[in-house]
């Protein structure tokens, strides 16, 4: 089972019976108990490439609600799919490296807690700030701390070094994991908080 963390991937094809080979797939929820309306959801197969998981699988569930929507389209962008047209989508054969942001989501009635993509990431997207301080602004600021800072050693320490002992990407044990796939949500959670929303007002994953 793939642990909670940052995990590099790519889209990876569903083999689906009876249609074949498809990079993601559309469908409706079921309808919700308090309101009567199925959302629209997308669902994405990724395969992560590096680490001690590389080429396991994990399906992401992207919702297009009032609330979810901007943010799933934006998802689907990070992962490569070009064109104005989701119909054509299920064809293409994107191959973008992005970034899953994967946590576990606690388990409902008899289902076990399991691994949930909870975001997907355009790789070195960074942090757009609202309010950046910049130049003229943020050397002011800096004068404000010059002598603050001047009774801060400088500390001096090993320098990083990253570990390639996996970078290969080679797969451990079985390969493919049983993350693949996984039932979707039950229709009357909030989907404000589905895969793909921000988990708050400032759109920052952590």
């Amino acid at each position: 089972m793939i642990k909670p963390g940052t995990y590099a991937a790519v889209v990876a094809v569903q083999n689906v019976t009876d249609v074949g080979e498809l990079a993601c797939q559309f469908g409706h929820s079921k309808p919700n108990t308090q309101t009567g309306e199925a959302s629209p959801f997308v669902i994405v197969k990724f395969a992560i490439i590096r680490g001690e998981f590389a080429r396991q699988s994990i399906s992401w569930w992207g919702y297009f609600t009032e609330k979810t929507e901007a943010n799933t389209l934006k998802s689907l962008r990070a992962c490569g799919f070009t064109g104005d047209d989701v119909d054509k989508f299920p064809d293409q054969r994107p191959d973008q490296e992005v970034e899953l942001v994967i946590q576990m989501k606690p388990g409902f009635g008899d289902k076990p807690a399991r691994p949930e993509v909870r975001w997907v990431n355009a790789v070195n997207r960074g942090i757009k700030l609202d309010a950046p301080i910049a130049g003229a602004d943020l050397r002011k600021f800096g004068a404000t701390l010059k002598t603050k800072l001047k009774s801060i050693p400088a500390v001096s320490g090993p320098k990083a070094v990253f570990d390639e002992s996996k970078a290969a990407g080679e797969p451990e044990g079985d390969g493919w994991s049983g993350n693949d796939s996984p039932d979707p949500p039950p229709t009357d959670v909030d989907f404000g908080n589905s895969p793909g929303a921000p988990l708050g007002d400032d759109n920052i994953p952590f």
